[in-house]
């Protein structure tokens, strides 16, 4: 299937899931599917598109981070960390080691909120998985689980962290909200995956950053 079958597939989805969640297999075959390309370029297209999906998704949840920690940078640093990544610029040692770091801030800080504010933190960790993913394209198939529930939270994709950031907290959450959720998943399929698509069509192997 093209992506664009794909993402018409998504948003059917979406609108028909009780929880309007776009769930992790169909997830899975659109990042397969950002490897299309119909412009001449090096192999690592889709992992710069999908690197700048990624960012995209955190970038879409950092005003809720701003709003509860507007002295906190940890995420902002973190994206500049996947810039300077993708860029060749940092060594992979040097941002495994600050993935780690913020990972164990945002430890810290969800263990000082509840509810929907804790739900903030997810930003933090979606930042985090960015990292990762800037790292090693093989970050996604890190795990075989059909579903997030099912996935070790150290191995959570970043939309799936932005997505319950957005949605006030994941699918299995009393708190969490369909709306919100239908609302980024909406955003993500139609706009975030076009955008991710013609930025690193214009730049080659670069992602959009």
């Amino acid at each position: 299937m093209t992506i664009e079958e794909l993402v018409e597939d998504g948003l059917n989805l979406i609108r028909d899931d009780a929880h309007h969640d776009l769930r992790l297999s169909l997830r899975r075959r659109i990042w397969a599917a950002l490897d299309e390309t119909r412009v001449e370029s090096s192999a690592r297209i889709g992992h710069a598109r999908r690197v700048t999906l990624a960012v995209l998704a955190v970038e879409k949840v950092l005003p809720l981070w701003e709003a509860l920690l507007p002295e906190d940078r940890a995420p902002h640093e973190s994206l500049g960390v996947v810039r300077e990544v993708m860029a060749g610029t940092v060594a992979a040692a040097a941002a495994a080691r600050i993935a780690g770091e913020v990972w164990t801030h945002c430890d810290n800080l969800a263990s000082r909120y509840s509810g929907e504010n804790q739900s903030v933190i997810l930003v933090g960790y979606a930042a985090v998985q960015v990292i990762h993913l800037a790292l090693s394209d093989e970050f996604l198939s890190s795990n075989s689980a059909d579903a997030d529930i099912d996935v070790d939270p150290y191995e959570h994709d970043p939309w799936c962290c932005a997505a319950a950031a957005y949605s006030r907290g994941s699918i299995w959450q009393d708190q969490s909200d369909s709306k919100k959720r239908l609302e980024f998943w909406t955003w993500w399929l139609t706009s975030a995956v076009a955008s991710a698509i013609s930025g690193t069509d214009r730049r080659g192997d670069r992602a959009a950053l």
